[in-house]
């Protein structure tokens, strides 16, 4: 078999000015038949002094590792949003409509779909639609704040007091919160939350006086932290951890900045450790992460460590 490499066209053209027994075989395409690389060639990066570690860390985008769990939103093109249809499958899944566990997966399955398949045009009529029809009831918060009320001036019975409180917290719990819940039972359902929450502050900041979405906001940001307590795990970040892993320590570290590789490299060294704490649904990137310092005294400056 033979291997082929492609060259460059100035390349190409000094090969043929110099072999003049090849100017009448060497023959150039046409720009439309002719395939070439559009893009600019990238430097190579120098290897004189025989270390890589001393490059420094590029920059990337940050939510590059979540964007891995979510396809690309869908072209401008598609059909408009159904309100009706998403009112149909929010109202299903939020009221517990179909049968089984199963079809409830299936639901809220089909739910992230169709949220990940829009643009950010028709992300937001989605997030109006949850937020303002799927939020607490009023008329039934006032009725059940009535009954409590009432209960509390005319009976002494704890018993039923205690029921018309449970009922009454129950009615100012915003529906959409059971959607959370059952996102939050699908594989990678707390990534696509992280993720409609990034959407929700990215509506509130050009809509600042949308007070129901940003309830709404405030609800799952409650949620997350609930389901963050008890589902972290702590671990010990060495030189031999994930490429990735280290590289968001990098990233984000904000007050002592990470110059390059062979500094991150020098912060793991024998005497240094670092741990994190990481989410199951995201193992290789930390949420928190500490840089400790073995030393035989205590130190009175960061410069001496």
């Amino acid at each position: 078999m033979t291997v082929c490499r492609r060259l460059p066209l100035s390349r190409v053209l000094l090969k043929a000015r110099s072999h003049p027994s090849t100017k009448q075989s060497a023959k150039i395409m046409p720009a439309s038949t002719a395939h070439f690389h559009t893009t600019r060639p990238q430097p190579e990066r120098s290897t004189r002094d025989g270390d890589e570690l001393s490059q420094p860390l590029e920059p990337a985008d940050l939510r590059s590792f979540w964007d891995k769990l979510r396809p690309e939103p869908s072209t401008p093109s598609q059909p408009d949003l159904d309100i009706g249809d998403l009112r149909t499958l929010l109202s299903t899944i939020i009221h517990k409509k179909a049968n089984g566990a199963v079809a409830m997966e299936l639901h809220t399955q089909q739910c992230c779909t169709l949220y990940e398949s829009l643009d950010n045009v028709r992300r937001t009529k989605f997030l109006h639609t949850l937020a303002h029809e799927f939020c607490a009831p009023k008329g039934k918060a006032r009725e059940a704040a009535t009954a409590y009320v009432d209960a509390t001036k005319q009976s002494e019975d704890y018993a039923q007091t205690a029921h018309l409180a449970r009922v009454l917290r129950d009615s100012l719990t915003p529906q959409y919160t059971e959607l959370f819940d059952q996102i939050n039972r699908l594989p990678n359902g707390f990534a696509f939350l992280v993720h409609m929450r990034a959407d929700m502050l990215s509506h509130i900041r050009l809509v600042r006086d949308d007070t129901a979405c940003r309830a709404m906001s405030d609800a799952l940001m409650k949620k997350l932290e609930t389901w963050i307590i008890g589902t972290l795990d702590l671990k010990r970040i060495t030189w031999n951890s994930p490429a990735c892993t280290i590289e968001k320590l990098g990233q984000y570290e904000s007050v002592h900045a990470v110059k390059s590789w062979l500094d991150v490299k020098r912060r793991l060294g024998s005497s240094r450790r670092c741990f994190g704490f990481f989410h199951r649904s995201v193992p290789m990137e930390p949420l928190v992460f500490v840089w400790v310092a073995l030393t035989d005294s205590i130190s009175s400056n960061v410069q001496s460590i």
